[in-house]
């Protein structure tokens, strides 16, 4: 199940970084909707679900992250991320675990990436297209998240 977890946590860095890529300096101030976040403050929040997930597999205290600028958040998910997949990558975790990470903070990642690309697409700068199924999501020996691009 660590494996499952890990292949879900490069998924989600693969998706995050496609969501991501490209975006114009403007779309960190872009929002759906009148009372909807900014796409900034939907960073700042990922990066604190996966910091809870991190948080709660270390047994630490959590940190509220503030992000103050889209690079910053890219690079701030991109850190704690990397925390947590070393994490798995050096340990064995207890399936129960697992299974609050999943229907918890994973799936709650998952939905933000899917907010972000929605927000890309409504204003105006959608994400280059990419079959998923193509993309070769991997886990590294080391413990890296990565992908390796999908063409199509």
């Amino acid at each position: 199940m660590n494996n499952l977890v890990r292949q879900l946590l490069s998924s989600a860095s693969y998706r995050f970084e496609r969501v991501t890529e490209d975006a114009p300096p403007e779309f960190a101030n872009f929002a759906a909707g009148q009372d909807g976040r900014t796409s900034l403050q939907l960073l700042n929040h990922m990066v604190n679900v996966l910091d809870e997930a991190d948080a709660i597999l270390t047994e630490r205290d959590r940190i509220m992250w503030q992000t103050h600028s889209w690079d910053v958040g890219k690079e701030q998910f991109k850190f704690v991320m990397q925390r947590l997949t070393d994490f798995m990558h050096a340990n064995v975790v207890d399936e129960e675990l697992l299974e609050i990470l999943i229907h918890g903070p994973i799936s709650d990642l998952f939905g933000h990436i899917g907010q972000l690309t929605m927000m890309r697409r409504l204003s105006g700068k959608p994400i280059n297209k990419v079959n998923y199924i193509k993309a070769s999501v991997s886990l590294r020996q080391n413990g890296q998240v990565g992908a390796v691009r999908a063409s199509g």
